[in-house]
């Protein structure tokens, strides 16, 4: 378990370097269009489009981060009133609901992209096909779907473990 946890961070890790260079160069393109724009009174052409895709994939790559640092909102407010069991019972059905919902998501985005590929969708200015776009999120869908349903595991087995319990529950503010 703790071997597969290690695994998961280490390729979460790699995902979220997807939203990381992304931000920054949304950064740094913004600096650039605003320089030049002031400067010589004309935009960076397409620049508008180039952040709009890379905040589509920034986005998404995040999400997958956030479930592994426990940054996504927990309402725990009325299940730590539970028995252990139960609580713990009630994360893990929620986890696997969420789960199966962010896998409908990826499947959605690969048979976009397929879509968009084949009807050769492009961007409006710069001509920039879509379909590697839609793959960039269902990657990173997928390795959101691991990972919730890895917390689902854990919540699973924290219901006849005590030391997991703790463990997850001290993550919960």
């Amino acid at each position: 378990m703790k071997k597969f946890e290690r695994f998961l961070d280490k390729a979460i890790s790699l995902v979220s370097v997807v939203s990381y260079a992304g931000f920054f160069a949304i950064m740094i393109l913004t600096v650039i269009d605003v320089f030049v724009r002031f400067v010589y009174n004309d935009p960076i052409l397409g620049s508008y489009e180039i952040i709009e895709r890379i905040v589509f994939c920034g986005v998404f790559a995040s999400f997958a981060y956030a479930q592994l640092q426990k940054s996504h909102i927990q309402i725990t407010m009325v299940i730590m009133h539970f028995p252990s069991k139960l609580r713990f019972l009630c994360v893990a059905l929620t986890g696997l609901l969420s789960a199966a919902i962010v896998l409908v998501m990826a499947y959605a985005a690969v048979v976009q992209g397929g879509v968009a590929m084949r009807s050769g969708y492009v961007t409006g200015v710069l001509q920039i096909p879509l379909y590697p776009f839609y793959w960039i999120e269902a990657a990173a869908m997928f390795a959101f779907f691991v990972t919730l349903l890895f917390d689902a595991a854990k919540s699973a087995m924290a219901m006849f473990d005590a030391d997991l319990a703790k463990e997850i529950q001290s993550t919960w503010s």
